[in-house]
């Protein structure tokens, strides 16, 4: 009886005195205040900080008007301690918080606007070229 109540106190201390993992990603954007897309979902503006369940592979997609959209993957690569087997004890016995805080920043490149009448001219001086050089070209075999 008595090692039946010890084992169930202990069991009860061990619940009480369980720690957890708490994983986080911040990211940052230069410029700041750029929309972020993770895995198609909006969540939020730049500088921010995630709560996160899942290591591995997210898609990432970072807008913000008059820059180009960047799109990639944000890797989110899993500490020894969270690997099947081990991850267990670091997150039921350990009597602590672990925290996994994991960092990326992004910088972003103003658009490029064209210039329409910059193009037309440009354009015009290709045609003017390639007419010259076919010109050439042809006397060239006479």
């Amino acid at each position: 009886m008595m090692l039946r109540t010890s084992a169930t106190i202990l069991l009860v201390a061990l619940v009480l005195l369980a720690g957890c993992v708490k994983r986080t990603v911040t990211i940052e954007s230069i410029p700041s205040g750029a929309e972020v897309f993770l895995d198609g979902k909006l969540v939020g503006n730049t500088p921010l900080s995630l709560a996160f369940t899942y290591y591995g592979n997210h898609h990432i997609r970072i807008v913000k008007e008059g820059y180009t959209t960047l799109l990639g993957t944000l890797a989110l690569k899993a500490p020894m301690y969270d690997k099947p087997g081990i991850d267990f004890f670091s997150e039921n016995i350990v009597p602590w918080t672990i925290r996994d805080d994991h960092a990326a920043v992004f910088t972003l490149f103003p658009e490029e606007k064209a210039d329409a009448a910059e193009a037309v001219k440009k354009a015009r001086d290709f045609s003017r070229k390639s007419d010259e050089f076919i010109k050439s070209k042809s006397q060239d075999n006479k």
